[in-house]
């Protein structure tokens, strides 16, 4: 199983938000959703990261 999370709008995160986490069966899928993550935020300009699964925000590490 192949997975990625991502938490999403990081100008508009709040504090509890989870990251959500997305499972396919092969690589070439997750390759070809990331690559349509990328695409979206070219033209929508849709900021996200990256995260570890089950990650939550937490505000204070925006205070560092």
């Amino acid at each position: 199983m192949h997975k990625v999370s991502i938490l999403w709008g990081e100008d508009l995160l709040e504090d509890g938000d989870v990251a959500q986490t997305y499972s396919f069966a092969t690589e070439p899928e997750l390759k070809a959703f990331m690559q349509a993550v990328h695409v979206m935020d070219g033209y929508f300009g849709c900021p996200y990261q990256i995260v570890e699964e089950g990650y939550v925000y937490r505000e204070e590490e925006d205070a560092v």
